[in-house]
């Protein structure tokens, strides 16, 4: 047992958002029941336009959206995640002599995927633990470090934010010609991708992690405030 006097002030201010045991399986003293609830809405739009003799425009729109939340061992860490997937694709068919056919095709896509802590948004969360050392870039990085400890579940908020942007605009032009038994068909395609609004896991709060090797314990060695190993990332 470690003596109340030598508890660090860190690890008692981390104790706090650490739920009693509602268990008495003293391994698995604590059990979050929270469901786990994923909504998810799709669409199809699709117009076909005959415009001559032989040609044809097509227009399609796709839609997905998504929400989930997510669940964590500890409940002051789940996270929500909400995802925005669209293409729009317009193609057009046009014969340019008999036996001979053209094919065009622009595609633009946009992919939206944002996942957050619910301590994201919490400003000056971080500078309240006391860690020197750790900041953040703005409201949305807020959140707990990472405490890993041999033995024991992980707690934290590792995987906040996770956010991206991505886009795609792609073109192809084909001409086609039947030839006997076989189809002859040569074109080009292209591709341009874009990513924005990058960030992954919000490593600049800081892992921290405990196996033990001081006391024999790492919730042991936690308590006490040493760590065997500690980083973060920067900028």
């Amino acid at each position: 047992r470690i003596p109340a006097d030598r508890i660090h002030p860190i690890a008692r201010k981390m104790l706090e958002v650490i739920p009693d045991p509602n268990r008495p399986d003293p391994d698995r003293n604590y059990v979050n029941n929270d469901p786990r609830v994923r909504n998810q809405n799709q669409f199809n739009l699709r117009a076909d336009q005959e415009l001559s003799r032989g040609s044809n425009l097509v227009m399609e729109y796709f839609y997905t959206g998504g929400d989930l939340q997510r669940v964590a061992p500890i409940p002051r860490f789940s996270s929500a995640q909400t995802e925005r997937h669209q293409e729009l694709g317009v193609s057009y068919t046009k014969p340019v002599t008999e036996g001979l056919l053209t094919f065009s095709r622009i595609e633009v896509e946009r992919n939206r995927v944002e996942s957050l802590s619910r301590n994201a948004g919490r400003s000056g969360l971080l500078e309240s633990i006391g860690i020197e050392g750790l900041e953040t870039g703005d409201s949305l990085d807020e959140g707990y470090p990472y405490f890993d400890l041999t033995g024991y579940v992980d707690f934290g908020d590792q995987n906040s934010p996770r956010t991206s942007v991505r886009n795609r605009l792609s073109g192809e032009f084909s001409l086609t010609r039947p030839s006997g038994q076989h189809t002859l068909r040569a074109g080009v395609q292209m591709s341009l991708r874009q990513l924005n609004a990058f960030r992954s896991d919000g490593l600049h709060r800081g892992i921290f992690s405990f196996s033990g090797v001081f006391s024999g314990d790492s919730f042991a060695d936690f308590l006490l405030g040493l760590p065997y190993a500690a980083r973060r990332g920067v900028g």
